[in-house]
């Protein structure tokens, strides 16, 4: 996993304290992600991962807060797990996104945490995240570049600003 992974300084995140605002929503649309970790407390301790989709009927003006959307349980690995190991743990979980912790040990503490709703201790510390597709591409050995064309098309519409008025007027 550690060569497929996404490092976590890298990663796209969100506090559960954020609010769901017209801001909010552009910034998690603009990231291009669909599935983002969530944090409580300190970005180290994950409790959840927001699949975007899911806010697809939020609307702006009311200010919602992240912790009332419905989170999914986080996939939690270590660096040194398999890569065909977390293609199949990602099938039976029906999930596409990891979050990676350095060690074995760490990621079954991580997991007790989670399940356990606790916070992390500072020195519990996430290596990274990886996706089904990172995954995928990793085991293949063939990078995927026409979605990250379609992302980047995307990302320029939504910073677009006819496309933002659009949007307001929708939402009106």
């Amino acid at each position: 996993v550690r060569d497929a992974m996404m490092p976590w300084g890298n990663a796209f995140t969100l506090s559960q304290s954020v609010v769901l605002d017209e801001e909010m929503l552009a910034d998690v649309l603009v990231s291009g992600c669909s599935r983002i970790p969530v944090w409580k407390g300190n970005p180290n301790t994950v409790c959840g991962v927001l699949v975007v989709k899911g806010l697809i009927l939020v609307d702006p003006k009311e200010r919602m807060p992240l912790s009332d959307v419905g989170l999914h349980a986080p996939i939690i690995v270590s660096e040194t797990t398999p890569l065909l190991t977390l293609f199949a743990v990602f099938q039976s979980a029906r999930s596409h996104l990891a979050i990676v912790l350095p060690s074995d040990e760490e990621a079954g503490v991580a997991r007790r945490l989670v399940a356990e709703g606790s916070e992390w201790p500072p020195e519990l510390k996430c290596s990274g995240v990886v996706s089904i597709q990172d995954v995928f591409e990793e085991l293949v050995q063939e990078d995927l570049r026409y979605e990250e064309s379609d992302l980047k098309a995307a990302q320029v519409l939504a910073n677009d600003s006819s496309v933002r008025a659009r949007l307001q007027r929708l939402q009106a």
